[in-house]
């Protein structure tokens, strides 16, 4: 089996390392990730300078850092390192990628463009942003793949993991989800700086009413791991039959 690795919070990130050290158990593992944090750019490609890669040695493992988003490493990855790989993973995420937070994220993105290149993409995430445990996740993943490889190249469709941050054996189980719905309250702060001068700060707190059963968000607070699928197609198909009836002329 061969595998490639990348994430949205750098090639230094414990997360990917931690992914490294189980995977490796199990397959080829090739790693490409960004330089630095990279998270937060959704599934940007760099169009307006060269990306360049370095092989980096990093203690226990080594990998290729790249100037670039997490999309760019997937695409060079696949082109360059691994073209033959059978999975795409990218993680692991410290902080949860799930609702309407998964549209920003480098993480999933790096999977969405796997499915783009018609190879198997996995989002990988834990559901903690401070002092993070990636034990369940490390250890998850291992048995997902091992069992279900067979099942994970389809047309279109990538899939995203989010895990409770902490140790295996704490885990309450499994659940096949849907994407929730996560809503804030205040998304914009305004501040004024020692001169005078406004500027915004980007935040907000999550509104306590967007915890539906059967989501990815509710799942997670039940100490569960979620499996979302996720397809490139976006048509909202309900309402293009609606539209039929609109006066569009």
């Amino acid at each position: 089996m061969k595998i490639l690795l990348t994430n949205d919070d750098g090639i230094n990130a414990d997360g990917l390392s931690e992914l490294y050290a189980s995977l490796i158990e199990i397959a080829d593992v090739i790693v490409i990730a960004p330089e630095k944090p990279r998270s937060a750019v959704g599934h940007a490609i760099t169009l307006h300078k060269p990306l360049r890669v370095e092989y980096k040695s990093l203690g226990q493992w080594s990998g290729y850092a790249c100037n670039g988003t997490p999309s760019d490493c997937v695409v060079i990855g696949l082109q360059e390192l691994l073209p033959d790989c059978d999975v795409v993973i990218s993680g692991i995420n410290c902080g949860p990628n799930v609702g309407e937070d998964l549209t920003y994220s480098g993480t999933v993105a790096a999977a969405m463009e796997a499915a783009i290149c018609n190879k198997a993409g996995i989002a990988l995430s834990v559901n903690a942003y401070e002092n993070p445990n990636y034990n369940a996740a490390s250890h998850y993943i291992k048995k997902f793949i091992l069992n279900n490889l067979s099942h994970l190249t389809v047309d279109r469709v990538f899939f995203n993991i989010n895990i409770p941050s902490c140790n295996f054996n704490e885990l309450q189980g499994v659940e096949i989800t849907r994407q929730g719905c996560r809503k804030y309250n205040s998304r914009i702060e305004k501040r004024v700086d020692p001169r005078g001068k406004t500027y915004y700060w980007m935040g907000g707190e999550l509104a306590d009413d967007c915890c539906e059963i059967g989501t990815d968000i509710h799942t997670l607070l039940q100490n569960k791991i979620s499996i979302t699928p996720h397809h490139l197609d976006m048509t909202s198909y309900s309402m293009i039959e609606k539209m039929k009836r609109w006066n569009i002329g």
